[in-house]
């Protein structure tokens, strides 16, 4: 997002579910991070206080991607590629179907 999708804004689970919700037509969906066909998903990750720390996307393949920096993209073959204390865990996962 190159600009901030919602009129409030805080470094909490709902305002970055309401964002997506919002400028991405994504639907929070069960806990279930395994391709599912028909869908295009995301990760939120939070620390252990319930922070925002990342967010990863999940290619066609079910392979997922995150952004680490400015310039880094990696891929990682789960949605726990990049869990830690840095990232936090993997959470939420929310779904849109397919463009």
């Amino acid at each position: 997002m190159a600009f901030w999708p919602i009129a409030w804004r805080s470094y909490s689970k709902d305002c970055y579910v309401e964002a997506f919700k919002q400028d991405g037509h994504y639907e929070v969906g069960p806990t279930d991070f395994s391709l599912e066909t028909g869908y295009e998903k995301v990760a939120l990750y939070l620390d252990t206080q319930g922070v925002p720390m990342h967010m990863a996307r999940q290619l066609s393949n079910g392979i997922w991607v995150s952004k680490l920096g400015k310039s880094w993209d990696i891929l990682h073959q789960t949605e726990k590629g990049v869990e830690g204390t840095t990232y936090g865990s993997a959470v939420v996962v929310m779904r849109r179907p397919i463009q």
